[in-house]
Formats: structure tokens, sequence, C-alpha cells
């Protein structure tokens, strides 16, 4: 009996705390989403090392990428997979074909 009562107590805690534990893992992805793109940004702008990198630059990459991530997260904890998988398709759609034609101009 009390085992019983332990594992539903267990699992009541795992519900409790799945949501806050879900938008923890959420920050923790975006940044690191983010600050993946760091080394190709590096590389196309021709920085040798990360000191080189303003700051400013930095922190663009780390609100476009994780706001984005952010989003993705959320209509995927809505909607599912497939919706966060869209989220970032047209935001590169939008990103770099839309307004690399319009830069362009």
């Amino acid at each position: 009996m009390q085992v019983n009562i332990e594992k539903h107590l267990v699992k009541l805690c795992c519900l409790c705390y799945q949501n806050t534990v879900f938008w923890i893992i959420v920050v923790f992805s975006s940044l690191s989403f983010a600050m993946g793109h760091l080394p190709s940004v590096m590389y196309l702008l021709g920085f040798k090392n990360i000191q080189d990198v303003p700051p400013a630059l930095i922190g663009e990459l780390i609100l476009l990428n994780g706001v984005l991530s952010v989003i993705a997260a959320y209509y995927l904890r809505k909607y599912g997979f497939l919706a966060a998988v869209l989220v970032h398709f047209f935001t590169d759609l939008v990103w770099h074909v839309i307004w690399g034609q319009i830069s362009r101009m």
C-alpha cells in the first residue's frame, strides 16, 4: 500500500514541475541554438577570435535566434513538432530569401 502511495506522489510531483522544467530547458536550448550561429557569423564577417566580435552582434544573435527558439518551443508545446519546424522554416524563408531579395534592390 505504501509503495503505491509513493508512486502516486512521485507522479504528482512530476506533473506539477513538468511545465517549469520544460521552460527552463527551452531557455538553455535557445541560448545554445543562438550561440551555435556564432562560428558561422565569425567566418562570414572575418573575425578571427571571439574577442573581435562586437557585443552588439552577440546580443543580436541571442535576441533574434533566442526569441525564435522560444516561439518555436511554444508552438511545439501547443501544436506539435511540425508546427515548430514550420516556424523555423518560414522564418528562414522570410529572412534569407525575401529579405535577401529586398536588400539587393
